[in-house]
């Protein structure tokens, strides 16, 4: 326990030094007037340390410690790039795969009984289920941007986090209020050490729905030739398309047109069927590649199709 705390406290000041180490823009929160329950449990917005809260209109979640473990979900706060001057620093949320039953409140010792309070727009880079840098959040382009109050990060409960990203349901009447319940939620595992890693070669990507999922590694070196499956109520499996992919040549998969340029198709995901753009070797020598289309039936295990596209 006394690690655990450390641990928590030393995310803590990380977090402070994060905030007051750039000139953040302020915005004004209230808290919310009206019932809110997680999971089943009612919270008590008055007294908690760490309160949901309400800005533009849009209601706001805590992603503490106890709150993010009651909801199935995982945070990690830090500099990735502790060998530069600049810190960057980085928050990663995402599926932990485990939850706990009951909620442990942070209680304040003070009530939250003011008209408003202040926050921050987060100026860190922040990370929701992906590893990659380049397809961090872009806070400054949300429309309801991730805040920071009481040294907390805060994500809105908009449909594309709580349910895209987080794959919560959730509710809201006049006789309930708001109702949020991530138990029934579906996402993948992410490895956020790679995130902190100076050795990337290894990771697994992931694409997913509310009832399936497949990783998928950025190229074939050394053998990264096995996908992941999982699908709601099946345990997860390996799946290797050694034989097929190396038949065709791929080397990188989310890419077009020659090595590490990204793909302008996003990959995607129908029933059990994983589209995705990638670059193979052509016939002659030096930079001389070929991009297909690839359709892999992930129930069945093996490429479906290989369409060439042309630019």
């Amino acid at each position: 326990m006394k690690k655990l705390m450390a641990f928590f406290s030393l995310a803590v000041i990380c977090m402070m030094f994060s905030v007051t180490s750039y000139a953040a823009e302020e915005v004004t929160v209230t808290i919310p007037n009206f019932d809110i329950t997680l999971n089943g449990e009612k919270i008590d917005n008055v007294n908690s340390e760490y309160p949901l809260i309400v800005y533009d209109g849009i209601t706001y979640i805590p992603m503490t410690y106890n709150l993010t473990q009651f909801m199935g979900l995982k945070t990690r706060f830090g500099d990735r790039t502790p060998r530069l001057e600049t810190p960057n620093m980085t928050f990663f949320i995402g599926n932990s795969g485990t939850r706990t039953d009951t909620l442990v409140p942070d209680v304040s010792d003070s009530p939250n009984n003011k008209p408003s309070y202040t926050a921050l727009i987060a100026d860190y880079d922040i990370a929701v289920n992906e590893i990659r840098a380049a397809r961090f959040l872009d806070n400054n382009a949300e429309e309801y941007p991730i805040l920071n109050f009481r040294d907390i990060t805060y994500f809105p409960l908009t449909w594309k986090f709580a349910h895209e990203s987080f794959g919560w349901d959730y509710s809201f009447d006049n006789d309930s209020g708001l109702v949020i319940d991530s138990r029934d939620a579906f996402r993948p595992v992410w490895n956020e050490d790679y995130i902190w890693s100076s050795f990337r070669a290894w990771q697994t990507y992931y694409i997913y729905n509310d009832e399936c999922y497949v990783g998928y590694h950025a190229n074939t070196f050394n053998g990264q030739t096995d996908f992941i499956w999982g699908k709601r109520g099946q345990e997860e499996k390996s799946i290797d398309l050694m034989d097929e992919l190396y038949s065709l040549n791929i080397l990188d998969l989310d890419a077009e047109r020659g090595r590490s340029l990204p793909s302008s198709v996003a990959p995607s995901l129908d029933g059990s069927v994983f589209s995705i753009r990638c670059v193979a070797s052509g016939e002659g020598d030096g930079d001389d590649y070929v991009t297909y289309d690839l359709k892999i039936d992930m129930e069945k295990g093996e490429i479906i199709s290989a369409e060439e596209v042309s630019f």
